[in-house]
């Protein structure tokens, strides 16, 4: 064994010698080195001088997932109205046995890294990242890319290749490849227009801005404007995804202020996180625009260091965790900078949040067109990978009682506005192939992906009031595309508690209400005038704005009647279902605030229904199963007269029902998946129609298989 592995080590040095002659003379073989030895471009940033030999720097190994056109195929299925397999998300674990690298070629991957004289210092549980350490002198034998130090022209310094690094030939039939080796550090997108003290009271706030200081918008004026006050059901948790740290107590004092529940915020150290707080007003920027949403009670927060590895750690390590259906982030490159290796290892991990049914929502940008600083159209990663939601930003105005009246992209100066436009790194993807946009010519791509998805005010003309002890010295305005992700994750999460499960990666459903003309004028405000920059917001989609921002109340009930099973609000009148004509209503009114709730919830559900309501459902059995290697329960019961749709409420003890199982049904019987094998459920139902909630059903219980 020791023979066959001296002749293996020299067999590979005479393949690297012969390599390094080939790359003295300007060239690269494909089948000696995996990628190609194309130079990287600068992007404004100057060269300070070549990295010292010894200097170690972190990277990672990547390998690409099994069956990756099985699982193209899946995701297509899994957001398929209709489809047998619609919305059957998988696991974290279904997915990492099905698609996941194999533990043998993991294993071998990290054979061969030790081989070449790469020091492993982290693994990965899903296999698709192995984080290692090298000398810069090795890193140029091995990889062919000479490590240098840049200085951006904000002063940071970072350390980058000055050319594509190039795998050898050994790593070829793993399909490996050279991830974050470029250091450069992410952008957050955030905007701060001042400092303000708690008592200013500013003689400039305009009718048309909101009631803080300096006509900032608060937690009532978001509300109000983009109608969510008739939809507050505590929301499920978020995940935000960050590169600084920050004092999170901050929370207490915005919730204090604002009358708001003051979350539960669990950190999550990836790669030990990092002690850097130069970041800490994106940070609670992001925390604090999701409690004045939602107003949830609990968080998560996964931060890890402000490199390449660190990014990509961080993001797989919120998809391996599967907590949470919506997360946000205001961190990112421009698609240039952040090069191609990197993104696909992206693409990777954000594919496995869609099957998992996860959304990222990530800022546009701050840019406007030219994500990159410079005159060349850009746009910004990861807001413009197919698998994630880019929100872009937009001016808000409002009346003086903050009442929603109109907006037009951000657009403060040439370097200042609203992310948008053309990925050159992705094809367009399938819910974008039907959109028909009135844009200019050159403003919409029929075979790139086209960024923003949607939009919400993002001008730090009035901006956000927020509370940052470390980067503000306690409250300042802020505005950025970074106020409008965390804003569109936690109207997700609202939508995911009164679903009672998650509803999925959002684009495939944005894109089909807002293609209909009916729903699309119900549920978005569309953004027709205006620039950011470059491109041009008209009547319909856009790369200025996308879609335009939310009507948040009506959006929310379209949307749970589409991926809960109902497909009449997508298709309907305005008239149509009831959970369309009565979504804007008062909480008394709106399906929202009935269907979210538990058994203790809102006055509807704990009164057993009111006036009209249907009668009780009765008859209800349930028999455990298996489902997809998942425990599962099927449910029957007999039909109330009048019922346009019915609720499962599930608990694991009796009468312990204090969630939504599913998305409500339009007729008798429901299949509940996705449980824990061999585990006793319990369940009740209530009916609904157009007069309120029906008291509970009886009881059943079963035990999955």
């Amino acid at each position: 064994m020791k023979q066959q592995l001296k002749h293996r080590k020299e067999a590979w040095r005479l393949t690297l010698q012969g390599q390094l002659k080939l790359a003295a003379a300007g060239m690269f073989l494909g089948a000696a080195f995996i990628g190609s030895a194309q130079a990287l471009p600068l992007v404004g940033d100057s060269v300070v001088r070549a990295a010292d030999e010894q200097e170690k720097v972190q990277f990672a190994l990547t390998l690409p997932l099994r069956n990756k056109a099985e699982l193209d195929q899946l995701i297509e299925h899994i957001y398929t109205p209709g489809d047998a397999q619609f919305h059957k998300f998988l696991s974290s674990a279904d997915f990492d046995a099905r698609f996941a690298p194999a533990q043998a070629d993991y294993d071998k991957l990290k054979t061969l890294a030790a081989e070449f004289g790469f020091t492993i210092v982290g693994e990965n549980s899903s296999r698709t990242l192995l984080d290692v350490e090298a000398s810069t002198a090795a890193i140029r034998s091995v990889l062919g890319s000479r490590m240098q130090l840049l200085q951006q022209a904000d002063g940071k310094q970072f350390l980058a290749p000055d050319r594509v690094p190039a795998l050898p030939f050994a790593f070829f039939g793993l399909g490996a490849d050279a991830a974050g080796l470029d250091h450069r550090p992410l952008h957050s997108h955030l905007v701060k227009k001042r400092q303000a003290t708690d008592t200013e009271v500013s003689a400039a706030a305009q009718p048309h801005a909101g009631t803080q200081s300096s006509g900032s918008y608060g937690p009532a004026d978001i509300k109000t404007a983009y109608n969510l006050n008739s939809i507050q059901n505590g929301a499920q948790a978020v995940a935000i995804f960050e590169l600084s740290s920050a004092k999170y107590t901050d929370a207490a004092t915005y919730a204090s202020k604002f009358g708001l529940t003051n979350p539960t915020i669990t950190q999550k150290k990836v790669d030990n996180g990092t002690t850097d707080t130069s970041g800490s007003t994106e940070v609670m920027l992001d925390i604090e625009l999701v409690m004045a949403t939602s107003n949830p009670s609990s968080m998560y927060v996964y931060t890890g260091p402000n490199s390449s590895s660190g990014v990509l750690d961080t993001y797989s390590q919120i998809a391996n965790d599967n907590l949470v259906s919506a997360v946000s982030t205001s961190w990112g490159l421009c698609e240039s900078s952040e090069g191609s290796s990197a993104a696909n290892s992206e693409a990777t991990i954000f594919s496995k949040m869609v099957a998992e049914g996860m959304t990222l929502f990530a800022a546009a940008g701050d840019s406007g067109a030219y994500d990159c600083g410079t005159k060349t159209l850009a746009v910004d990663d990861p807001a413009s990978q197919p698998n994630v939601v880019g929100v872009g930003g937009t001016n808000l105005v409002t009346t003086s009682t903050q009442a929603y009246t109109s907006e037009t992209p951000w657009d403060t100066s040439s370097t200042e506005g609203g992310g948008g436009g053309i990925s050159t790194l992705w094809a367009i993807p399938s819910y974008q192939t039907g959109v028909v946009s009135n844009a200019p010519s050159g403003q919409f791509s029929t075979t790139k992906r086209n960024v923003p998805d949607v939009a919400l005010d993002s001008d730090p003309a009035t901006g956000f009031y927020i509370y940052d002890t470390d980067g503000c010295g306690g409250w300042c305005i802020v505005g950025g595309t970074s106020d409008a992700a965390p804003q569109y994750a936690a109207f997700w999460s609202l939508v995911a508690k009164g679903l009672g499960k998650s509803p999925g990666f959002a684009n495939p459903t944005i894109y089909q209400l807002a293609e209909n003309a009916t729903s699309y004028a119900r549920d978005f405000h569309d953004v027709t005038s205006g620039t950011n920059n470059h491109f041009s917001a008209v009547v319909g989609y856009d790369t200025a704005t996308g879609w335009g921002s939310y009507n948040g109340a009506n959006l929310y009930a379209d949307v749970i009647a589409t991926v809960g099973g109902s497909s009449s609000s997508s298709s309907s009148s305005s008239g149509g279902s009831s959970s369309s004509s009565s979504s804007s209503s008062s909480s008394g009114g709106s399906s929202s605030s009935s269907s979210s709730s538990s058994s203790g919830g809102s006055s509807s559900s704990s009164s057993g229904g009111g006036t009209g309501a249907p009668a009780a459902p009765t008859g209800l059995t349930a028999t455990g199963t298996k489902y997809l290697g998942q425990g599962a329960v099927n449910l029957n019961w007999n039909a109330s007269a009048s019922a346009t749709r019915y609720y499962v409420y599930m608990g694991t003890s009796s009468h312990g029902e204090s969630s939504t199982a599913l998305g409500y049904v339009t007729s008798p019987g429901a299949e509940v998946t996705g449980l824990t094998q061999n585990k006793k459920y319990y369940f009740e139902v209530k009916a609904y129609d157009s007069a309120g909630l029906s008291p509970y059903s009886n009881e059943a219980s079963a035990t999955t298989k």
